[in-house]
């Protein structure tokens, strides 16, 4: 049992057509929800792969309120909820093309991850498809 100082998050965008999204995505972990997201930049765009950083060096957008130290969250939260990427659904481009996440939890390592294992593995989420995919631990 350890005190999380970061969250690190790949997220890999598919190279289809209309793979990309403007939509929000959230990361579920430790019992909390935290939105990804970088100030400036098209995070999920077609074919792109991104790395979020939520807590010690943080890079995305409310970093204060996307932060798994405010309030304190423990390693011992992660076995006890469920892991997942959710997407809440906005402007022009409502579905989005989810080829791969990866999750690592600082301290210990922790990971987590679905898709992308092997290429040609992908998800679309959407208002009418499903928004959530879950995440298996590594």
């Amino acid at each position: 049992m350890a005190a999380i100082t970061q969250i690190k998050v790949t997220v890999h965008t598919g190279d289809r057509e209309n793979a990309g999204t403007d939509s929000f995505v959230y990361l579920g972990l430790c019992g909390r929800e935290f939105k990804l997201g970088i100030e400036g930049i098209d995070d999920f765009s077609r074919a792109s792969h991104r790395d979020y950083f939520l807590g010690s060096g943080a890079n995305v957008q409310q970093a204060t309120y996307n932060d798994p130290r405010l309030p304190q969250l423990d390693t011992t939260d992660a076995d006890r909820f469920p892991a997942y990427i959710r997407l809440e659904p906005f402007g022009d481009s409502h579905e989005w093309n989810l080829d791969g996440v990866e999750v690592t939890i600082t301290p210990g390592g922790a990971k987590y991850g679905r898709l992308g294992e092997g290429g040609g593995s992908n998800l679309w989420l959407g208002q009418t498809i499903g928004k959530i995919c879950y995440l298996r631990k590594a």
